[in-house]
């Protein structure tokens, strides 16, 4: 099995959030987690979709030369990117853990996270009384809030909690979504 294989199996099987980051040729790196749901493959185009920030002094030049645009608006310009397969030298598996967690002596093997399936977490309805989501976690943040958390590893291991926010991942997956319909949309790109 091929890289690009095996990435797309993880993809296909349990989500982009699976996945922690993409590395490229050039520095071309994309973290997973920091796009929002904006990243997409397609296998008839052989390449990878994100959206990325275009230099402050391109951005100066697009708002200042190109472009009308709110100038009580501060930020960059954004370009969607997309980048060949044959420029891809590896990419990490998410294991939303800390080292020490995997060098624990207490271990009998190194624990692996059960990450939760897209469907999954599509599915979940929140309870709008108490803002939780059936047949989760709950963990209490610095605020004191309560927020909805899926567990990654069997609550036996001697290792720290680790969980996924459901909301955020809710949040990248409807993201996600309206991402692949604007690139069919827009470029007749189809995509995972």
């Amino acid at each position: 099995m091929s890289m690009l294989d095996r990435l797309v199996n993880i993809v296909n099987e349990q989500g982009w959030l699976a996945i922690s980051s993409l590395y490229f040729d050039n520095n071309m790196v994309i973290p997973v987690s920091t796009t929002s749901g904006n990243i997409a493959y397609s296998e008839a185009d052989d390449c990878f979709y994100t959206y990325k920030p275009i230099d402050q002094g391109y951005t100066e030049i697009i708002e200042g030369k190109m472009i009308a645009y709110d100038k009580n608006h501060l930020g960059p310009q954004w370009a969607l990117t997309c980048v060949g397969t044959e420029h891809m030298q590896h990419f990490d598996i998410a294991q939303y853990m800390h080292y020490d967690d995997i060098m624990d002596e207490r271990l009998d093997a190194y624990p692996y996270p059960e990450v939760p399936k897209q469907s999954d977490v599509e599915s979940m309805t929140k309870d709008e009384e108490t803002g939780l989501y059936a047949g989760t976690d709950t963990a209490t943040m610095k605020n004191m809030e309560q927020i909805s958390t899926i567990g990654f590893f069997d609550k036996s291991l001697p290792i720290h909690y680790s969980g996924a926010r459901v909301d955020y991942w809710k949040e990248f997956y409807e993201n996600h979504q309206k991402f692949l319909d604007m690139l069919q949309s827009a470029y007749g790109i189809s995509a995972i």
